[in-house]
């Protein structure tokens, strides 16, 4: 059983790498985020920009801009951080497959990273799943083993110790968190089309879940905007 950065728990012994921007240390750089996007970019979709003339109306901002990752493939961002980790893994560490534990989203970004990488996936999924995403994952041919919530977590690592595959936890893991990150890297570039001359983003909203997009994506836009973007507790934003 292989567990790079990722063993269903925090793991402490992870190597830390200075922050480009700030004196704090991070598991992931500015640089892990850039190598992250060469690794994905030949796989993964360039989601588009959105507006809504209503809601920046409803705003205070003269822009409010979307990054719709719901165009990304398998539906969610979620398959940038499976491909960054899978793409990564040395050709004789990747043979031997992948496992992870989720309900939907990452289950199915996994398999399609590991199918892409001509690679094994082992998904352990709670038996309360939603189906169409549990026959997603199946349709991109990794073998799905159903338990109870409760167990996922011990069958994960039960299955990688039977198969010497590599998990690759949903959120902690660098490889992935880093593959979130490359959401911001196309994020300001591409926002220029839609900003006046010589602005740039000052705000950036970010859903919190596993933390990976959001600490990824911390990462990035310091790395690229420095302290020009605000990057805040929700109970601070204000639209």
């Amino acid at each position: 059983m292989n567990l790079p950065f990722g063993s269903g728990q925090t793991n402490r012994n992870w190597p830390v790498l200075l922050d480009p921007i700030h004196s704090m240390s991070y598991c992931i750089s500015f640089d892990d985020v850039k190598a992250a996007h060469e690794r994905v970019k030949p796989f993964t979709n360039l989601t588009p920009i959105l507006t809504s003339s209503t809601i920046t109306k409803w705003s205070s901002r003269s822009n409010v801009l979307f990054k719709v990752e719901a165009f990304q493939k398998t539906g969610s961002f979620k398959f940038r951080g499976a491909t960054s980790a899978v793409q990564d893994l040395p050709a004789d560490i990747a043979a031997k497959g992948v496992v992870t534990h989720s309900s939907g989203n990452h289950a199915q970004a996994l398999a399609l990273a590991a199918k892409n990488r001509k690679t094994t996936a082992n998904i352990i999924m709670p038996d309360t799943a939603p189906i169409t995403k549990l026959n997603a994952v199946r349709e991109y041919e990794a073998t799905v083993t159903i338990c109870s919530p409760t167990e996922r977590v011990s069958t994960c690592a039960k299955i990688a110790e039977q198969t010497g595959g590599t998990i690759i936890h949903p959120s902690e893991n660098p490889k992935v968190i880093a593959g979130q990150g490359t959401v911001s890297l196309e994020l300001v570039s591409q926002s220029k089309d839609f900003l006046p001359p010589g602005e740039s983003l000052d705000l950036v909203i970010i859903p919190v879940g596993g933390g990976g997009l959001a600490s990824g994506n911390s990462i990035a836009l310091r790395g690229l905007l420095g302290d020009k973007v605000k990057v805040s507790e929700r109970s601070e934003l204000a639209l």
